[in-house]
């Protein structure tokens, strides 16, 4: 956290210090551009540095975790199988909730248009097509022919 606070302000001091020697004439453009430009990598170079930061810290707790708990393993020979039980759990929950939806348990009828889905009204012509027309062929010769009028 300090390491960022501490980046951030030498950011802050630099672009000011950069602003303080814009002045109007023609090479205005010019710093302006390099002042976008030092900007945006630098926002590059602290966004690669953060996400390095979070995944080192994610991986060291998911692998320290199970084995400091007294409860889980009392040796390290248990820690391994409580590691690979307890790496997966955070996947688990989710695909479950996905795959458990009621909608998924609809079965399919292609002339009812499910309530969530809902097109743009710039589409709602060729919408109507695809629902009365039921070949894939007919209703792309349709479109050609509605295009070239």
């Amino acid at each position: 956290m300090t390491f960022t606070l501490v980046v951030a302000f030498l950011m802050l001091v630099c672009t000011e210090y950069l602003g303080l020697s814009l002045y109007i004439n023609d090479n205005a453009f010019g710093n302006g551009l390099f002042i976008l430009t030092g900007i945006h990598f630098s926002h590059v170079i602290v966004g690669a540095i953060l996400v390095f930061f979070t995944q080192s810290i994610y991986s060291s707790l998911v692998t320290y975790m199970p084995t400091s708990s007294i409860m889980l393993s009392k040796s390290k020979d248990n820690s391994i199988p409580v590691n690979r039980f307890v790496t997966p759990l955070h996947i688990v929950p989710e695909c479950y909730v996905e795959l458990s939806h009621p909608d998924n348990s609809i079965p399919v009828n292609r002339f009812v248009t499910p309530l969530h889905i809902v097109p743009e009204w710039y589409f709602l012509a060729y919408y109507a097509v695809l629902k009365v027309i039921p070949s894939k062929t007919g209703g792309l010769l349709v479109f050609m022919l509605s295009t070239c009028q």
